[in-house]
């Protein structure tokens, strides 16, 4: 892990505070294997167990599918987390978070001078009743959905003099939904103790990001001191589709009696497109 904090990196791009490299490690010519966390912790109410509270196991393993050739390092891990609301009653007063993380590397090493790495990142999250607080109990509340992975292709050649050219494809992808936890169709209504009724809005974002950069990397030389050189060029495209749906919303007094009700306009659709290409050289000393 290298942390970049303050904007004299040209290879970055335009950042303003910092950024992380993270150069993974892939696999080794034994294989290795690591299970943590496999038993997990129940939820209990009232001296009785009611599911799960949580859970968190996580299994990694390493190693040569070729040796000398290729490699893989494969990661995945779930989780199932419950956050509970003391001031609402047992048991419908949790949120529910799932998630499932891969990470999967491959490295393929044909030649002494050639390496090509690929990696497939794949990560989608589930919450349920995401903004439940006392007062909004289940029904009130939104689901949240996500799904997205990240991908990408180096390749490395090192050069006769002792230099060495990267090349990199990368792809991501992004999709959120915010919808009603209550399937039911209705219109949530703003009580002073509690609020009733179906969560008011519903939202979709779809994002994609693709980039291919190239890197030369001059091989150190001296001349009154050490000199490292890197030159090249970088094209992104990214892309953002997404949709906002709100359903009317009532509001009532202590006695019930109507104060106002909130309408909304008919679904708001918005999308763009975005392609930057970049040239950079640097030089260090």
């Amino acid at each position: 892990v290298r942390v970049l904090s303050n904007p004299f990196s040209a290879e970055y791009g335009r950042f303003a505070s910092g950024v992380v490299d993270v150069n993974t490690r892939g696999g080794t010519d034994e294989w290795k294997w690591l299970f943590e966390d496999p038993i997990p912790r129940f939820r209990w109410i009232d001296y009785h167990t009611h599911g799960v509270e949580s859970a968190s196991p996580h299994l990694t393993f390493a190693g040569p599918i070729r040796r000398g050739r290729l490699y893989l390092f494969q990661s995945v891990g779930y989780g199932y987390d419950t956050v509970r609301v003391p001031s609402l009653p047992n048991p419908d007063n949790v949120r529910v978070v799932k998630t499932v993380t891969s990470y999967t590397q491959l490295d393929w090493n044909p030649k002494p001078n050639h390496r090509f790495t690929a990696l497939l990142t794949v990560d989608p999250q589930d919450t349920k009743f995401a903004n439940i607080d006392t007062f909004n109990p289940h029904p009130v509340t939104a689901n949240y959905h996500q799904r997205g992975f990240f991908a990408s292709a180096t390749h490395r050649w090192i050069l006769a003099n002792g230099g060495f050219i990267q090349s990199l494809f990368s792809a991501k992808r992004l999709d959120a939904q915010v919808l009603p936890a209550n399937a039911a169709p209705g219109e949530m209504t703003l009580f002073p103790e509690q609020n009733s009724g179906t969560y008011f809005e519903d939202q979709e974002r779809r994002t994609r990001l693709y980039q291919w950069s190239q890197t030369l990397h001059v091989r150190p030389f001296e001349v009154a001191g050490r000199h490292l050189m890197e030159v090249g060029y970088s094209y992104a495209r990214s892309t953002y589709s997404g949709a906002v749906t709100n359903s009317p919303v009532t509001v009532l007094r202590e006695d019930q009696s109507l104060t106002s009700r909130i309408t909304y306009e008919p679904t708001i659709a918005s999308e763009m497109a975005k392609n930057e290409l970049a040239l950079f050289a640097q030089h260090l000393r």
